[in-house]
């Protein structure tokens, strides 16, 4: 006599309820740790073997996780924020997908995210690794960009130099200091630079820069010389002229929806802001790029990713605004800053 197991209490649960509890403690662990497993599921796919990431990997891949979780929530905020009123503008804000894992393309996220987890870049690493997530019209899903910070791409290039450097110096020189390059015994180059003071006004600025890459081999030793042309060129592909200082006009954001606006306060000033920081950061990118690659440690994949504009951590935010926002709907910036994103 065959035994109805769903009248028998002394019956014996079915495999499937067991599978069903597994996939529901599977379900309660946080998304950031879910999405640092599957990372490590298509490692051990793409590698064909029973290959698991290390823990300093697995620790990369949930530090990942939790940089983009953060992003998403600002997006969303300023979603709610924007979805605010009764106008076109908040119109879209409403219809536009909510900032969560469950309306992000996780497939593509998962294989960028394997190939800067390779190049040992951590997310929590100030200026590593960005995250930036658009709308994507087709998939109606957000992709989610990683962008190299200034950083991270000096990383970058010295993991995947042909002879990496030891050590990467860069310098600011000041129009009273002493500079010249002269070379060591071996023919490599060296940095000649007397400081003439070390405590500088607030309101001057550097006349330029140099890094020197310093080898294991000091023939191989080289000084590059960062100009004023070079801090224009930054400066030029900037999305906006208030990252690299001026005469600049305080603003603040009145109103809701479509009527939003900025308002200008007070009166027109020059103020420096973070040029100097700018400056600074413009002369690590130039030493990364003077870094000589293997085009045996590179692909095509690598190649796009390390080569991405040159942004900074301050830029990143309106480029955000740019990419989500340009195609659809007015952009809450000031028309010069408008302007100079466009070029």
């Amino acid at each position: 006599r065959i035994m109805n197991d769903n009248k028998n209490p002394n019956s014996t649960p079915a495999p499937v309820k067991d599978a069903t509890l597994a996939k529901t403690n599977d379900d309660a662990k946080p998304m950031t740790v879910r999405f640092a497993e599957s990372i490590d599921r298509v490692f051990s796919k793409a590698a064909g073997l029973d290959v698991h990431l290390t823990p300093l990997q697995m620790r990369q891949a949930q530090h990942l996780a939790m940089a983009i979780e953060g992003h998403l929530a600002s997006q969303e905020l300023k979603r709610l924020n924007s979805a605010k009123g009764n106008g076109d503008w908040a119109t879209k804000a409403r219809n536009q997908p909510t900032f969560t894992w469950e309306n992000v393309n996780i497939d593509d996220l998962k294989a960028r995210g394997l190939m800067t987890i390779h190049m040992g870049l951590d997310a929590m690493i100030p200026n590593h690794l960005s995250p930036i997530a658009t709308l994507n019209s087709l998939t109606g899903k957000y992709d989610v960009r990683l962008q190299l910070g200034y950083v991270g791409k000096l990383h970058s290039h010295r993991k995947l130099a042909i002879t990496p450097p030891i050590d990467v110096v860069v310098s600011f020189v000041w129009v009273d200091d002493e500079f010249d390059i002269t070379l060591n015994d071996n023919g490599g180059q060296e940095p000649v630079h007397k400081i003439a003071r070390h405590f500088r006004p607030a309101d001057e600025l550097p006349i330029g820069g140099y890094f020197h890459l310093r080898y294991a081999n000091n023939a191989l030793n080289k000084v590059g010389v960062v100009d004023e042309y070079e801090f224009q060129k930054s400066e030029k592909a900037a999305q906006s002229d208030a990252f690299w200082g001026g005469e600049v006009q305080d603003t603040k954001w009145e109103g809701y929806g479509e009527n939003r606006r900025k308002v200008n306060v007070g009166e027109p000033h020059y103020d420096q802001k973070v040029r100097r920081d700018m400056m600074n950061k413009t002369i690590w990118i130039r030493a990364a790029k003077a870094i000589q690659l293997d085009p045996e440690k590179l692909n095509a994949d690598v190649m796009v990713f390390i080569d991405s504009p040159d942004v900074f951590e301050a830029e990143i935010e309106v480029m955000h605004e740019i990419e989500t926002n340009g195609n659809r709907q007015e952009l809450p910036v000031p028309p010069a800053e408008v302007a100079a994103a466009a070029q």
